[in-house]
């Protein structure tokens, strides 16, 4: 788990999350401080564009930019569990960018 310094979004790793395509794929989930309604709001949810068993969310970051980084140590596109980091860019009402990947 992992907010802002601004304390306006949180962002939740669950490696586990079965998202109902693709067993344990893993996902993240993105909220935003509502301070009118004084309560998180699900912004987004993330998975991983590479299939289950990865655990993809099982580190998150984010820093004041809102350029979310996501860890998956079980990718194994580079060898067996190689692991893997992708990136993703939070801008006001748009959808999720996504800046790219590391892999082992």
């Amino acid at each position: 788990m992992a907010i802002t310094p601004d304390g306006s979004t949180l962002v939740v790793g669950a490696k586990r999350w079965l998202d109902g395509q693709t067993l344990s794929s893993g996902a993240v989930l993105v909220f935003r401080w509502d301070s009118e309604a004084r309560m998180w709001i699900e912004a987004a949810k993330l998975y991983t564009p590479d299939g289950a068993g990865q655990g993809f969310g099982h580190a998150v970051a984010i820093d004041a930019a809102k350029t979310i980084v996501i860890g998956a140590p079980g990718d194994s596109t580079r060898g067996r569990d190689s692991g893997a980091v992708d990136d993703r860019v939070l801008v006001p009402h748009q959808p999720l960018q996504r800046r790219g990947s590391c892999r082992g």
